[in-house]
Parts: structure tokens; sequence; C-alpha cells
């Protein structure tokens, strides 16, 4: 494994997210004052990028796929803000309501459609979005529908690893944790009310009173979800989970494991490395603890 120390100068870094297009790994980190850093571990190389507002409890860093865009958002709350890094400007304040947002993690994922960057952002409890990052031009605009009519909860969002599908980890009474998932070509090109009831969307599962827990896609066909009986159900994986498309690995308080999807056997384990995040480019992963990014694989290296 290899440690590095964030410098004295860039304060608490509260979060980090992979910057996934580059081969390298490079990371966007967000300080506590809301100073954004773009940084690449190999090098050592640090530069500023831009700011957001000074950070509160539970904000969660996201940044597009080719890193030029970033969204800090209050999980558990009510706003974000999406940055432009290519000119630090704010380019779309976001409000996903006040019912009930203490519920979830504020529902937000960076996608790219057609070779676009485009923002899915919560804007109501019941409601999803698609913005334009560059410029924060609507891209979903439709009316209100009792026809289209949505009682859900959005949640917490994943996009598929090819970019063509997103997983929401919501919730409806009394409550049920219900993930659903839908095709985003579909939404964007042929129908504004795909999120709501369209004819991709398809619920995965349902959980009482059982919701935010670890999930991930493995491919575009299948997903893994913490604490739910699918079509291939095993015991062990717990925490957070990531996937390089082949394995589904997670990351707990006894340490990392790595597990075959298919056959549910845990093929690899590293004590005490806990994990938080998986850059796709250099298919590192690291944990952040104390002032030190603490980088390694499956086999610990």
């Amino acid at each position: 494994m290899r440690e590095t120390r964030i410098p004295k100068g860039a304060g608490t870094i509260v979060d980090i997210a992979p910057i996934e297009e580059m081969q390298q790994p490079v990371w966007l980190m967000l300080a506590e004052n809301g100073d954004l850093f773009r940084v690449n571990v190999s090098s050592g190389v640090w530069a500023k990028v831009g700011a957001a507002r000074p950070t509160m409890p539970r904000t969660r860093l996201h940044v597009s796929r080719r890193g030029e865009f970033a969204a800090v958002v209050n999980d558990y709350g009510l706003d974000g803000q999406v940055i432009d890094l290519r000119s630090g400007v704010v380019t779309l304040e976001l409000d996903g309501g006040g019912y009930f947002p203490q519920t979830v993690p504020f529902s937000f994922a960076f996608a790219e459609l057609r070779g676009r960057t485009i923002a899915v952002h919560r804007t109501a409890w019941n409601r999803l979005d698609m913005s334009d990052p560059s410029d924060g031009q609507l891209l979903s605009q439709r009316q209100e529908s009792k026809e289209h009519y949505l009682d859900y909860f959005h949640g917490a969002l994943y996009v598929s690893p090819g970019g063509t599908r997103i997983l929401d980890d919501g919730w409806v009474w009394h409550p049920v944790g219900m993930p659903v998932a839908w095709s985003l070509e579909h939404w964007l090109s042929q129908n504004p009310w795909e999120s709501e009831d369209g004819p991709t969307r398809r619920q995965v599962c349902a959980r009482e009173s059982y919701w935010d827990h670890a999930m991930t896609w493995i491919s575009e066909e299948m997903v893994a979800i913490e604490g739910v009986d699918g079509v291939i159900a095993f015991p062990g994986p717990a925490g957070k989970f990531f996937s390089d498309g082949t394995c589904l690995y997670s990351a707990d308080v006894a340490g990392l494991s790595v597990w075959d999807p298919h056959t549910g056997a845990r093929t690899a384990h590293v004590d005490a490395f806990q994990p938080t995040h998986r850059h796709p480019g250099s298919r590192q992963l690291v944990q952040l603890a104390d002032g030190i990014l603490i980088e390694g694989d499956s086999n610990g290296r």
C-alpha cells in the first residue's frame, strides 16, 4: 500500500471523488472550507481548481467523468451547488425540497450521454430532473401531471458502468425501501416522464424499513444490493460496495473482501483496509484517515 499525506495548506479534507477518465490516480478533493483540489497521487501534484460553500455535516462530493464539473451536496439535507471547474463558476444551485430530506442522501449523479455531461438531481422529494452542468439549463422540462404522479422518495443515485441506466435507492410509505432503475437515454431523448412511469423503469426489489445501504452496479445488467434476497444471494458482503465489472468488493470494519458475484465465493481479503472509494481508471481503492490517503488494491498492495 502507499500512503500520501495531505498537505497542511489544503486544510481538512472531508470528501474525495475519482476523475474516472484518467488512467492515473487523479482525484478531486473537497476541503472543509469549500476549496476544491485536483490531485495526482502518483506525481504528488496538487492544484486548487474551485471553491464551493463551506461544507456542512454529511457533505458529499461528486465529479464528472472527465473532471470538468463538480457538485457539492448536503446529504440528508436540502441543497447543493454545481461548479464548472474550468472557470470556477457556480452554474447551478440545487434544491431538493424540504419534505423528509433527512431520510436519504441528496439525489445527485453525473452521467454522460452522447458525449455530453448531464447532471441528474432531485428537485422535489418525488421528482428528478436533468440539467446541463455548463449553464444550468433544464433538460427534462415537463409540467406537473396527475397522470404521472409519483409517490416515491428519491434516494442515492448510481449510474451504470456504461452510462446507459441509473439506479435509484429510494423508498415509499409505509416505509419500504424500493430501488428502481431506468434508461437514461430513453429519459433524455424520448420520454421526459421516464423517471416517473416510463416503459424502461423497473423495480429491483422491496425491503421493509430498509434503504440507504450498500449497492453497486456490477455490469449494465447486474447490481449488488446489501440485505436482499435476489436471484443470486449469499452472506458476507457489508459496508461499502465497489465493482470492477467482474468482482464485488466490500469494505467494512473487518477490512476489504473480494467476492465472485455469481457464486458468492470470497476470493480475497485484506485485514484493516477500509477503502471508501474506487478509482475506475487506475483501479485503485483508497481510504482517507487522519489526513493520510491510503491507496491499495484487492491484494493489499
